[in-house]
């Protein structure tokens, strides 16, 4: 894959590729930030998640050869690794377990998002906040060494949420004031990634 990868960097708001596009590969995020966004039919754009080192994406328009199912949008300065879509799928065929290991990635983005979908119903607003920033910094599930910090605006949390961003202030205060988190200039400090898990079980 290394073989046949190559190397974008992305200034802020530099598109990655549009919803509906055909797809041009697999990413995988080196620096900076991958949001993903979905145009609403009010005109408003609505944030479905956001990526960080080292996380893949991609995969869905890979597996079905489908048009991508969402807008990716660079969120500050970012360097991408970029297989192209015919390599990566000779390097899936010619591999064995290639296949099944996308399948397992997409297998994990799927399982997070029935979570996310029962959490809007179940859990108070500083449940759905832990749970998310414990989302962000685990990589949904992909990173084997959580991030310390979260990059991660107020605004970004609270469309990824559907709370308003007063709610989602008043519960990183909340949390910040039981020590599970430190809020920073540049984003949010994580010091108890187990409270975070509590809190998310509620």
């Amino acid at each position: 894959m290394l073989a046949a990868a190559r190397v974008r960097r992305l200034d802020d708001g530099q598109r990655v590729f549009a919803s509906g596009e055909a797809s041009d590969g697999l990413y995988c995020v080196i620096e900076g930030t991958v949001r993903l966004t979905a145009s609403l039919r009010s005109g408003q754009e609505a944030l479905l998640g956001a990526f960080e080192p080292v996380q893949w994406f991609g995969e869905v328009a890979l597996i079905d050869g489908g048009g991508r199912a969402y807008d990716a949008w660079a969120d500050g300065p970012t360097l991408l690794l970029q297989v192209a879509h015919d390599p990566m799928i000779a390097i899936l065929d010619a591999t064995p377990g290639g296949w099944p290991a996308v399948a397992a990635l997409l297998a994990r983005r799927t399982r997070f998002s029935f979570g996310a979908l029962e959490e809007l119903t179940r859990l108070p607003a500083i449940g759905r906040v832990a749970s998310r920033l414990q989302a962000i910094a685990e990589g949904y599930g992909d990173r084997l060494q959580p991030l310390g910090t979260v990059r991660v605006q107020q605004d970004q949390l609270a469309a990824m949420l559907a709370l308003s961003r007063q709610t989602v202030n008043r519960a990183l205060k909340q949390l910040e004031a039981q020590g599970a988190i430190r809020l920073t200039r540049g984003g949010t400090e994580l010091l108890d990634l187990g409270r975070l898990r509590d809190l998310a079980q509620w």
